[in-house]
């Protein structure tokens, strides 16, 4: 081999070493890249596992409180309806317990709104009273049977008079 062929063939290997060289950096710094890619992933897999039990727990609250919800509308619509049959039984009470008062009158959805049509009613019942009452004094009838008077002769006939003055005599001899 000739000199040039051996400068050659070193210019060749130097050539091939910065080559190796360079590679061997390259794959140095890839193997960091992927180092830290794979530090990132398992950062990133470690958020999405507490991410999931995050939304696992989540849903699970979820769940117990839409049940506590339908829980509570249940227990609502009872309670509802045991107020609507209070009132009612207390309307009746009230009914029973002024029967000067007509019941139409008494009306109301609530204790407070029968309450105050009990005390409207009354004072409509008591105006009542007060008004026939004061009506009554006005046409003022004595008791009793009016008394008694004799006939009127001047409009009777000549027989009519004859049978009074017969009938007159009769009540006198017994």
């Amino acid at each position: 081999m000739t000199d040039e062929q051996i400068t050659a063939m070193e210019q060749e290997l130097q050539a091939a070493k910065a080559d190796l060289e360079t590679s061997r950096m390259e794959v140095e710094s890839l193997n960091s890249q992927l180092s830290e890619r794979d530090s990132k992933m398992g950062e990133l897999q470690a958020a999405i596992t507490e991410k999931g039990a995050l939304i696992e727990s989540q849903v699970s609250e979820l769940s117990v409180l839409k049940q506590s919800s339908l829980d509570s509308e249940g227990r609502q619509a009872e309670l509802s309806n045991s107020l609507v049959e209070a009132t009612e039984k207390y309307r009746s009470a009230l009914v029973s317990a002024n029967p000067s008062v007509p019941a139409s009158l008494i009306t109301g959805e609530s204790i407070a709104e029968i309450d105050a049509s009990l005390q409207t009613a009354q004072g409509l019942v008591e105006t009542v009273k007060e008004t026939l009452a004061a009506a009554a004094a006005e046409t003022l009838v004595p008791a009793g049977a009016p008394e008694r008077t004799a006939p009127d002769l001047s409009s009777m006939t000549t027989k009519d008079k004859i049978n009074y003055g017969l009938d007159q005599a009769r009540k006198e001899n017994k």
